[in-house]
């Protein structure tokens, strides 16, 4: 083998550990937690302080290509691109609506410019191209032309529908990943009187292992977040609307949009707002975190299903009480015991939002659940503790979505 022989070998061997080492950084990447709300172009003066006060860094676009053909002199590429400007100064991503090509009858030229004026923003997240379209005649044939127009005009972001309450496996192949929606009507006379709301842990299990054994990830899902005077759904209660969205985070979901700004009042508006911010408070930790691993707790999965986390030396467990929820009257679980792992022995932990704190034995504490509780606790270690990820899930780089 000659000299030049030997050299071209080295190169090609070094090429292909380097790749081999992108890919590994890459396979083991974890996806960034993005949360916020479904909003409308004249919510852009609202960017900062969600950004600011609650951390909000993702939000819907809604209405867009709609707008676009409508209102032109409103839904200008013009003003979209300086709502996503906005957006990129506080760090935020945005997906937008071109749903209206679910329903056909966009001319090709108009939606091709009107991805074209917008798929090189650095803000933009994704496209939503159908919404609820299982529940329509004639979304899928529609869909099977749009969604791969938009996918040769912007194959560098996704492409995405929502369901109604769960996955319409049918249409895997008009969408890049999984969603669903589902809003439970709030009963005022009884708290955590609505059955779907009760099973919200199921409604995002289910569709959120369909999109892990299809490869449709990222999971995201549209909890409700609108309140009385939309088609009669009542307001949920802050525990009411705190179970409904921590479900969601307990189970390593990333992706979550509250539907929606527009037609929410000021009660549900605030109260979404606060439970954004509650969970973006955890969200390197949530990040980090493994479900239902890494600690030893006294009650079953089946019972309280939890999601321990660390960042640098800062430790969370997020719990959440899911026990006897087919009845309203769910299950109180008294002295819930918890052990840290094996050298993790802070003197005590902060319950985030309760104004509380438990002592820690030997790294040991124990709490009390009423129904349907949620608990956030928080404690810091003198040392850095990593976490194993969990084995059997595929893991993709998502760190931009």
């Amino acid at each position: 083998m000659s000299r030049g022989e030997r050299n071209m070998k080295k190169t090609v061997f070094s090429f292909v550990l380097a790749a081999i080492l992108v890919l590994a950084t890459i396979s083991t990447a974890r996806p960034e937690l993005r949360c916020g709300w479904w909003v409308d172009l004249s919510d852009k003066p609202k960017l900062q302080t969600w950004a600011t006060d609650y951390g909000l860094n993702f939000v819907h676009l809604n209405w867009a290509l709609d707008g676009y053909i409508e209102a032109p002199a409103w839904y200008s590429i013009a003003n979209i691109r300086a709502f996503l400007d906005e957006a990129q100064k506080y760090g935020i991503v945005s997906s937008i609506s071109i749903s209206r090509a679910a329903f056909g009858g966009v001319n090709d030229i108009v939606f091709s410019a009107f991805i074209n004026g917008l798929k090189d923003h650095p803000a933009l997240w994704g496209w939503y191209i159908g919404d609820e379209p299982e529940l329509y005649s004639g979304n899928h044939q529609n869909l099977q032309h749009y969604y791969p127009l938009c996918k040769q005009l912007d194959p560098a972001h996704v492409a995405w529908i929502v369901n109604s309450v769960k996955v319409a496996t049918s249409y895997a192949d008009v969408t890049d990943l999984y969603a669903i929606n589902m809003y439970p009507r709030s009963s005022s006379s009884l708290e955590f009187g609505d059955l779907w709301l009760r099973q919200s842990y199921d409604f995002w299990k289910t569709s959120y292992d369909l999109a892990k054994t299809n490869s449709k990830l990222p999971f995201l899902i549209l909890p409700q977040g609108m309140g009385a005077g939309y088609l009669k759904y009542g307001d949920m209660t802050i525990n009411e609307l705190r179970y409904h969205v921590f479900t969601i985070v307990v189970q390593g979901i990333d992706k979550i949009l509250l539907w929606t700004h527009t037609e929410s009042n000021d009660t549900m508006k605030a109260r979404g707002n606060q439970t954004i911010k509650q969970i973006m408070e955890i969200k390197g930790e949530m990040e980090n975190g493994t479900t239902n691993s890494g600690l030893t707790v006294s009650q079953p999965a089946t019972n309280l299903t939890y999601r321990y986390g660390v960042k640098g030396t800062s430790h969370v467990i997020l719990a959440v009480n899911i026990a006897n929820r087919g009845s309203a009257s769910g299950l109180t679980l008294s002295n819930v015991r918890f052990t840290l792992p094996t050298g993790i022995r802070p003197s005590q932990v902060e319950v985030l939002n309760e104004g509380r704190t438990l002592p820690v034995t030997n790294g040991v504490f124990t709490d009390t659940f009423s129904k349907f509780a949620v608990h956030v606790y928080r404690f810091v270690a003198g040392t850095a503790h990593t976490l194993s990820a969990p084995t059997g899930l595929r893991v993709v780089d998502n760190s931009q979505r």
